[in-house]
């Protein structure tokens, strides 16, 4: 009995092992089964080929299967990846309903599990178009190809185009029947000269079709084809014909008013860059007979700029810049008209020594070659360096080396040493015959850097050059920039070109460090084998609040953050999707990549945080949960959409209080000073005497959500005074393009000749008495014309935003005289002021041979490094307001100079829309 017991206890202990080895499968299938749910974005609204993955969680494999492989059909898995093609219902169709069947199974185990999902496949939203050449591709006028949603962008293969020209982030290509522009994709790697099978998709941008994403087979037994040069000596004409042609229209219109065909051309003209203006966007090529630049650059809504605006991502563009002020004729591509610029753009395409200058001296030809040479500032692998004898305007160039065993300066042969780095310094003699010779020193590091983790990356400085060993975990702007990572945390490369690599690699980088609003960069990168251990990252998200964003925002050094940020609210901005997220207000989520099927939805948005200013945060990843709006959102858009008939009083009056919203809310008001502002009627009262900022509190509510909105409003008893002499009572230096203006009024009681008065800029504190630092006339706008009493003089920059000036004439109850400054001498470069400049109102009594001061801004002379400061106030990025108690100018240059004494601010980002509320209203009669 014992020995039958015992059989009887392994047969029990066998079947009790197996039921334990059933019981885990069963568990781990189930696993894998519930992390399918979230494994296809958006199932209901198919539009392009995606990925089933077939490998999954504990040892799981999914076997996929379509019942309408015409619609969806599943690859051979590669690598744990099945694609699943997707072939879209014709236009006029049907969306087509496909279940997807995926059988769970485990090596070694007879359960399965089976997991189904409903796709709906989308059908075309346009007529499928017969595209065979570049012509077909320019004669698309149907806004149906140029939808909103990129999923729904057309695809395009175009054979045996030649590339004829590059930029840096662009392919020009012929084939015979026009030319098309390649953005980003394969272009960066295409040879000019080349002929290539490209394909890609059809986006329209700024008027003209260019291909994106595009991948180029290389045809090397075709024959290349070039387009014929257009030759432009006078860009007053070209550009007359251009707009005679409309060439113009369609970056204004849509599809529908056509598209610009990239030009081919040389232009002669002279290279003009606009003083203080460090913009991407501050290169022009102006006519060679213009007087008057400033006014040449300076386009208008109806009348674009009289010259060429040289886009950034040129190649050899810093080269270019170099030629400032010279006449010189070079071969472009004319690409687009830029309607956010006012002008044609077009791309530099000549290569190093293709500018030709036609007047340059001796010195200046010598001064631009010594300035054109370059040398990288970090060598960690053993190469060739290219080292000119001869510079591009005809130099002799000798070259020396602190250390020719690391660096031979007869061959440019780069040497690895032994162990670590070393510091080469390469000196560069540039003779030019009749004239003393330049040198020019570059330090460069050769050898293996320490390798720098991410975490001490943020302790580095700014300019900075470093080696780091990261995983690559995000990649954007067609592999031109990316977040990449190590154990101890995350870096971001911005706008590199574009690299050879795919999410998941493990690189070496040499790169350097660039700091933009916190955000620490990695510009310059170059890839090299690594010889650590990859990390194998796979980062978790972190739910963000807006209080994490917002201390993001006073962040002096950060790195991409890995979040999900939660009840977006999505909106259209342009052909993008943004987000409003209510606690963020009145800052917004700029949300990368997301569709429209997230607008006019409260959705999810996880991924990587990669920018942030004063006014948005930038995420760029996945949306996902997108619902309709319930009462929590719609109290926040309710609350956002209300505005005030007026946020400052001078005399007595009635404020209307709305007190519903469009979404069915209702809104109800408190004030924390109702003897002035009465919530119930709106009626404004006085104060006794000066000035009285009331709250007003808005509460809207719909079911059991609620949200408040403050609103600050100023109630102000005129005083009975009136000023001696004219006053600056407004002062913008937005942070935004060139949104400045100076506001000056008069308030003496009687009407003023202004020809008597001047503005003055003291630029990085230049004055009238150095004379190795005078101010020119360039920085003094003479004023014109009869200001009345109670009247406003506004001088400001002619690229401020015009809704900025509209709003302040519908604001302001007088006469506003507007002189926009002259191009030119007098006045040109006045309203280009920054926060280190001072401003002077003068006058002067004898026809101008004295003039003396009304009033300073800033301390005259004096260059304060970034801006002049005090409290929370500062003369660069704000609105300054004068304080009604201030009664005459500042007549005698102060010393010091802090804003907070005399002036209020608020500070201006990209949203300006209040500015009518920072204009002050004049005293009442």
């Amino acid at each position: 009995m014992k020995k039958v017991f015992i059989v009887f206890a392994l047969v029990l202990a066998g079947v009790f092992l197996a039921s334990c080895k059933e019981d885990t499968s069963v568990a781990d299938l189930q696993q894998a089964y519930d992390a399918l749910g979230g494994v296809i974005n958006t199932p209901s609204a198919i539009t392009s080929n995606f990925n089933l993955p077939t490998d999954l969680i504990n040892d799981v494999t999914a076997a996929w299967s379509s019942n309408q492989p015409g619609v969806i059909s599943i690859g051979t898995p590669v690598d744990g990846i099945a694609i699943a093609t997707v072939n879209r219902p014709a236009y006029g169709e049907d969306d087509a309903t496909v279940v997807l069947t995926a059988i769970l199974s485990i090596e070694g185990s007879d359960n399965t599990q089976t997991y189904t999902i409903t796709i709906t496949v989308i059908a075309a939203a346009a007529e499928e178009l017969i595209i065979e050449n570049i012509a077909d591709v320019l004669a698309i006028t149907d806004p149906a190809y140029d939808p909103s949603d990129p999923e729904d962008k057309t695809s395009v293969t175009l054979n045996n185009v030649t590339v004829f020209a590059k930029g840096d982030d662009s392919a020009f290509i012929y084939d015979g029947t026009g030319i098309l522009q390649v953005y980003g994709g394969a272009s960066t790697s295409m040879v000019v000269g080349s002929v290539y099978n490209v394909s890609g998709i059809l986006e329209w941008y700024f008027g003209l079709w260019e291909i994106t994403g595009s991948t180029a087979e290389l045809q090397a037994s075709a024959t290349p084809q070039t387009p014929t040069q257009e030759e432009f000596t006078s860009v007053l004409d070209a550009i007359a014909g251009f707009n005679e042609d409309e060439l113009n229209a369609p970056a204004t219109g849509s599809v529908a008013d056509g598209n610009m065909e990239p030009i081919y051309a040389t232009v002669t003209g002279t290279v003009y860059m606009i003083p203080e203006d460090t913009s991407n966007y501050n290169t022009w090529i102006i006519d060679t007979e213009e007087t008057d630049a400033a006014a040449a650059v300076a386009g208008t809504t109806d009348t674009p700029a009289n010259a060429f605006m040289v886009y950034y991502h040129s190649n050899d563009f810093v080269t270019l810049k170099l030629f400032d002020g010279q006449e010189v004729t070079i071969d472009v591509v004319i690409h687009t008209y830029r309607s956010n610029n006012l002008a044609y753009a077009l791309y530099y395409v000549g290569g190093p020594n293709g500018i030709v200058a036609a007047n340059l001296t001796d010195e200046e030809k010598q001064s631009i070659d010594a300035n054109a040479l370059s040398v990288p500032e970090l060598l960690s692998e053993a190469t060739t360096l290219d080292l000119p004898t001869t510079g591009i305007n005809g130099s002799s160039i000798v070259w020396e080396s602190s250390n020719g065993a690391l660096i031979n300066a007869s061959t440019g042969v780069v040497t690895m040493p032994a162990e670590g780095s070393s510091v080469v310094t390469l000196t560069a003699t540039v003779s030019f015959t009749g004239l003393e010779d330049i040198e020019v020193e570059f330090d460069v590091v050769v050898g293996e850097l320490e390798v720098t983790t991410m975490a001490d990356f943020l302790t580095l400085d700014d300019g900075d050059v470093a080696y780091s060993e990261v995983e690559v975990l995000a990649l954007y702007s067609s592999n031109r920039s990316a977040v990449v990572g190590d154990a101890t945390g995350y870096g971001y490369i911005y706008n590199s070109s574009s690299m050879d690599v795919e999410v998941g690699d493990f690189i070496g980088l040499t790169y350097t460090v660039d700091v933009y609003n916190g955000l620490y960069e990695m510009t310059a990168v170059t890839i090299i084998t690594p010889s650590g251990t990859d990390p194998n990252l796979t980062p978790t998200a972190v739910v963000w609040t807006a209080t994490e964003a917002m201390a993001l925002q006073s962040s002096s050094a950060w790195a991409p953050a890995y979040v999900t940020l939660e009840g977006l609210i999505g909106y259209a901005s342009g052909d993008y999707t943004n987000a409003y997220w209510p606690d963020f207000y009145p800052d917004y989520v700029q949300t990368n990549g997301a569709t429209t099927e997230v607008r006019d939805k409260v959705f999810t948005a996880t991924g990587w945080v990669i920018g942030i200013s004063s006014s948005k945060l930038t995420i760029a990843g996945e949306y996902t949960n997108a619902t309709n709006l319930g009462d929590a959102e719609y109290v926040f858009l309710d609350a956002l959409d209300i505005t005030l008939s007026s946020q400052s009083f001078a005399e007595a009056g009635t404020l209307t209080l709305p007190t519903s919203g469009e979404n069915g809310t209702a809104i109800t008001w408190e004030s924390d000073n109702e003897a002035i502002i009465n919530t119930t009627t709106g009626a404004v009262t006085l104060p006794a005497e000066g000035s009285v900022n009331v709250v007003l509190t808005a509460t809207v509510t719909k079911g059991s959500e609620s949200y408040e909105r403050e609103f600050t409003v100023s109630v102000t008893k005129p005083a009975d005074y009136e000023l001696s002499d004219l006053i600056i009572t407004l002062y913008m230096e937005a942070s935004t393009g060139n949104n400045k203006l100076i506001e000056i009024y008069n308030g003496t009681g009687a009407a003023i000749d202004l020809s008597a008065y001047r503005l003055v800029q003291g630029n990085n504190g230049k004055s009238f008495e150095d004379p190795e630092n005078l101010i020119t006339e360039p920085y003094i706008l003479p004023l014109a014309g009869t200001l009345g009493n109670k009247e406003y003089v506004v001088a400001y920059n002619p690229e401020t935003m015009t809704s900025i000036i509209d709003a302040y004439t519908a604001n302001v109850n007088a006469t506003i005289l507007i002189p926009t400054p002259e191009s030119g001498n007098p006045g040109a470069s006045f309203a280009f002021f920054n926060g280190d400049d001072a401003i002077l109102l003068q006058k002067t009594t004898d026809g101008g041979t004295t003039w003396v001061n009304v009033d300073i801004i800033g301390v005259y002379g004096v260059d304060p490094g970034a801006n002049w400061s005090g409290g929370d106030i500062s003369t660069a990025n704000m609105v300054l307001v004068r304080k009604d108690t201030v009664v005459m100018g500042v007549t005698v240059n102060p010393a010091t100079f802090d804003p907070s004494v005399e002036w209020t601010s608020t500070t201006v980002g990209e949203d300006i829309s209040e500015i009518c509320s920072y204009i002050p209203v004049p005293p009442a009669e």
